[in-house]
């Protein structure tokens, strides 16, 4: 070792056996240190007014994304409706196409029967004139 090594090592345990016979005190907890607020910024400068405006823009940005929320909540029920609507409109198109089948069905049924009725009417009035006819005939020979 160099002789400033040593000196420096003979100066170093100097001042540990030093520290070592120091008295220790307690550490006193002193009062805290009250925190300081942020100091307000007067609204008149220009400072104040971009803070202001920054606040705005914040307060804006809490309410887009409220409002595109409920867009969202919006767009996600009219898809859901559309397809209840949709499946409504293909129930109603297989109902309105057997409602016609049935009518057809129906209208062919009738004209049938009028047809039969008329054939029926038709055999009647000519069986009510030859009645008719006979009964002229019987009066005129009863009557002379």
């Amino acid at each position: 070792m160099s002789k400033t090594e040593e000196e420096a090592a003979k100066h170093a345990q100097a001042v540990a056996e030093t520290a070592k016979k120091a008295p220790v005190r307690k550490h006193s907890q002193g009062a805290a240190m009250p925190v300081k607020k942020p100091r307000e910024t007067p609204p008149s400068t220009v400072r104040g007014k971009i803070e202001a405006i920054q606040k705005e823009m914040e307060a804006i940005q809490i309410k887009r994304g409220t409002i595109e929320e409920g867009a969202a909540e919006i767009h996600a029920g009219m898809q859901l409706m559309v397809a209840s609507i949709n499946k409504q409109i293909g129930k109603y198109k297989g109902a309105i196409a057997d409602f016609y089948a049935s009518v057809g069905y129906f209208n062919d049924s009738i004209r049938a029967q009028s047809k039969e009725n008329e054939a029926g009417i038709k055999a009647m009035q000519s069986s009510i004139g030859d009645m008719i006819k006979e009964n002229a005939e019987y009066v005129k020979n009863f009557y002379g």
